[in-house]
């Protein structure tokens, strides 16, 4: 189930950040993705749906999160993915929307550890997208450090945040 959150999740908005020229696939198949791509949200998901639980379970962060508020965590993924896209031509703005945002999140919203997941995806998303980006798989149009547009890290962040509360839901659903 989580796979598939994965892929009908992030793979229409990296579709739509290659449509408004964000990032370009070098090779791409389908819709102007690469072929692997779709692969790579799935295991991302899972890789959280399997992982965070036994985190927080670690940490002493176990609770369950509310099911009706998950449509909001989905927004906040939907904005990080498509808000560059609206502010293309300003990219520190998107860079102030987001950080004003994991402040008012991680400040007023917040579980226990959340700011140790938004870390965990900031730092480890990308990562690995320079890591990807290293090895030319793809680039992103307006580049900012090494190859990452400045608001990247935010997005993993805020992503990975959202994303522990969508795994606790879905692992809440897969044990009834």
């Amino acid at each position: 189930m989580s796979a598939s959150v994965g892929v009908m999740l992030l793979a229409p908005l990296i579709a739509f950040q290659v449509r408004s020229e964000i990032i370009e696939f070098h090779s791409p198949v389908f819709f102007k993705l690469a072929w692997w791509c779709p692969l790579i949200y799935a295991v991302i998901f899972v890789t959280m749906a399997f992982l965070f639980p036994f985190l927080e379970e670690i940490l002493t962060a176990t609770f369950t999160f509310k099911r009706r508020t998950i449509v909001f965590e989905f927004m906040a993924i939907v904005f990080a993915f498509i808000g560059p896209i609206f502010t293309q031509r300003y990219p520190y703005l998107i860079v102030f929307i987001l950080a004003i945002y994991v402040i008012f999140r991680l400040g007023f919203i917040y579980a226990k550890w959340d700011w140790f997941f938004f870390l965990i995806g900031a730092l480890l998303g990308t990562s690995v997208e320079a890591l990807l980006i290293g090895i030319d798989l793809y680039h992103y149009n307006d580049p900012g450090f090494v190859g990452i547009p400045y608001w990247l890290p935010l997005s993993w962040g805020i992503v990975t945040m959202s994303g522990r509360r969508i795994a606790d839901v879905i692992e809440s659903l897969s044990a009834e």
